[in-house]
């Protein structure tokens, strides 16, 4: 019982930061600031990326860590995850290098906001289609990397699987909210995009093309 409670406190702790992630990051609700509290704005996003980073580490903190252990490979086994893990960080590495890193935590929004650039449009995130480098990949290189680095351990307890598992699903489903962001903003050129590159996985998961 105390374990099947301890798993429901993972999940749903998880889904708090999965939710309170996903409302932050929808336009409507930035559009809401804009509106209403438009000399917030500038902060919006680098506010967004740090309440992310806040609510996460959160999670490990106050959630429970069961004491169970799905699998600890042994040697050499073990060593064998390090290539997956390092071909991870080369592509998180490769695929961070076309986003504007400044643009991306908010940085450059509050520089535009301090040399007075007062146009909502220039105080708001600049957004860039990436169809290049990684991105003839998949379409979400970031998610793919991330699953490939938290998937690959030489030693999975029930707390980090249960992360891992959450993680992958959170960013399955996000993709799809955020792939109409990108309609938005692109129209039919990301629709194109859609249409030539899969979405997550690289190559077919046997006939399921949802990926």
């Amino acid at each position: 019982m105390e374990l099947v409670l301890d798993i429901a406190i993972i999940l749903f702790c998880f889904t708090i930061f999965a939710v309170s992630h996903s409302l932050l990051a929808l336009n409507s609700t930035k559009n809401y600031i804009a509106i209403k509290y438009p000399e917030y704005l500038p902060f919006y996003r680098i506010g967004f990326v740090a309440l992310a980073i806040i609510l996460f580490f959160l999670y490990f903190i106050v959630t429970p860590k069961p004491d169970i252990i799905i699998y600890d490979l042994l040697p050499p086994f073990d060593l064998l995850t390090l290539i997956p893990q390092l071909i991870a960080i080369i592509g998180l590495l490769y695929t961070l290098r076309q986003f504007d890193l400044k643009e991306f935590m908010g940085y450059e929004q509050i520089k535009r906001w301090k040399n007075h650039s007062y146009n909502k449009q220039e105080l708001d995130e600049h957004k860039t289609l990436h169809i290049k480098g990684p991105y003839r990949i998949c379409r979400h290189p970031l998610y793919l990397f991330t699953i490939m680095l938290l998937g690959f351990r030489p030693y999975m307890t029930l707390f980090y699987f249960l992360t891992f598992m959450a993680t992958t699903l959170y960013f399955y489903i996000g993709s799809f909210y955020e792939e109409r962001k990108l309609i938005e903003v692109f129209g039919s050129q990301y629709i194109e995009y859609q249409k030539k590159t899969r979405r997550i996985l690289p190559f077919k998961l046997s006939n399921l093309r949802i990926l």
